[in-house]
């Protein structure tokens, strides 16, 4: 039972098993619409740009575009955030939603020069995948308020719908046209955003009012440290980053153009579609049991499984001699991506401050858009220029340099906080 506003309020009274799963399905909700949305605008984008006519060279180049876009809007909205606690992380979430429809709906109803159109795409879908890293840190302002809010069955779930949407998606491309994708994407959006404005306050509930720091240059307890600052300060999150960087370079290239590989085995894009339904679906057990995992094993020694299996993937799609081959690396994705969604949540909350934690989780995402932006470009440039094989090489190794990178950062975090810290 929700006490009345006059009350005190205490976590305690939010950690009955009755609101907890009101409040994990609402968030299980947003997931699931989410990330429908995100494989119908995002996933789909090649297919779609295809369509309208788009080369290679210029669906790498708007996949970039939305990368470096992304990173604007992930910094933007992360710090306005942090600076702004008593404004509710929904409304910023919504915001985004409704700007991501607006130019989704003008993708799918105006007809559009190819220069206009890749503007539109490029805003749609920047506002889009900046959602993501809000939900993340949506869900943290409840932990760190005491309320023991579920992560990681509410972001698998969030898998499974786009696995399951991603091989229909395939399926109605092939049955109709790529001119359905944006309709469907508005649909799930719009789901999104109302499952958004339905999630209760956190700091409402535990009648506590955030706190407003005052930004300044030092690093001092309490203030809200510049950007510069955060990143310089903190070795162990520059490396991290790095690492994403150079592994979202390797393995975001592949994802982009992964139906250049399915058709160079003989598939389409329903075979596309159950590549994505493979890769998606198994990403759920290993994040329903994250909770469990993450009380056995360090979070940064899991990373360091989970970037050594996106090398390992990427390795055996850049060999794979038949479909089996990618659907075996598809299915491999239960230690890459659904390894990493949870302990990175876990690990960047760990070790940055108190007033940096939506920037936290926003800056990992800017560095993996930054390193996306940069493998699309290359990617569709050397896939009309030197061929596919060139790229998959590339990627392989990219994705080999990204995990040795993890394996230094896990041994600077254990000199400075000790094996057990």
């Amino acid at each position: 039972m929700l006490q009345s506003p006059n009350e005190t309020v205490t976590p305690a009274n939010y950690n009955t098993k009755k609101f907890l799963l009101r409040l994990d399905s609402n968030y299980a909700a947003i997931h699931i619409s989410h990330w429908c949305s995100f494989c119908m605008l995002y996933s789909f984008s090649a297919v779609f740009l295809t369509y309208k006519g788009f080369s290679d060279t210029q669906i790498g180049l708007t996949v970039s575009l939305i990368g470096l876009l992304n990173i604007v809007l992930q910094l933007a909205s992360a710090s306005f955030s942090d600076s702004h606690g008593h404004i509710p992380l929904k409304w910023t979430i919504g915001t985004l939603y409704i700007a991501s429809i607006s130019f989704g709906a003008c993708a799918a109803l105006l007809p559009l020069a190819s220069a206009l159109l890749m503007a539109v795409f490029v805003m749609a879908s920047s506002a889009q995948n900046c959602v993501g890293t809000l939900l993340n840190a949506m869900v943290l302002q409840y932990n760190n308020n005491g309320i023991n809010a579920a992560y990681g069955w509410p972001r698998g779930a969030g898998s499974i719908a786009y696995a399951v949407l991603a091989f229909f998606g395939g399926v109605i491309v092939e049955r109709f046209s790529p001119q359905a994708l944006p309709y469907l994407f508005m649909l799930f959006a719009l789901i999104a955003l109302a499952a958004t404005l339905l999630m209760p306050d956190p700091f409402k509930l535990i009648g506590k009012s955030p706190a407003r720091a005052e930004k300044r240059k030092g690093g001092k307890s309490g203030g809200v440290v510049s950007l510069k600052h955060m990143l310089l300060n903190n070795p162990i999150l520059l490396l991290f980053l790095l690492a994403v960087l150079v592994n979202s370079c390797g393995q975001v290239a592949v994802n982009t153009f992964l139906i250049r590989i399915v058709e160079s085995l003989g598939g389409n894009t329903r075979t596309l579609g159950a590549c994505m339904f493979l890769q998606a679906v198994v990403e759920f057990p290993i994040m329903a049991i994250s909770s469990w995992l993450m009380s056995k094993f360090k979070a940064r020694y899991l990373l360091l499984l989970s970037f050594s299996c996106f090398a390992i993937k990427i390795f055996a799609l850049a060999n794979a001699p038949s479909m089996g081959v990618v659907y075996g690396a598809m299915a491999f994705s239960i230690l890459c991506f659904g390894l990493y969604a949870v302990t990175m949540l876990v690990f960047v909350n760990r070790i940055v401050g108190v007033t940096e934690k939506v920037r936290g989780q926003a800056v990992v995402s800017v560095f993996g858009s930054f390193g996306g932006m940069i493998g699309n470009a290359a990617a569709g440039r050397m896939i009309d220029t030197v061929g596919l094989r060139v790229l998959l090489d590339a990627s392989w190794i990219a994705c080999v340099a990204a995990a040795l990178l993890m394996l230094a950062c896990c041994l600077l975090y254990n000199r400075k906080f000790g094996r057990d810290g």
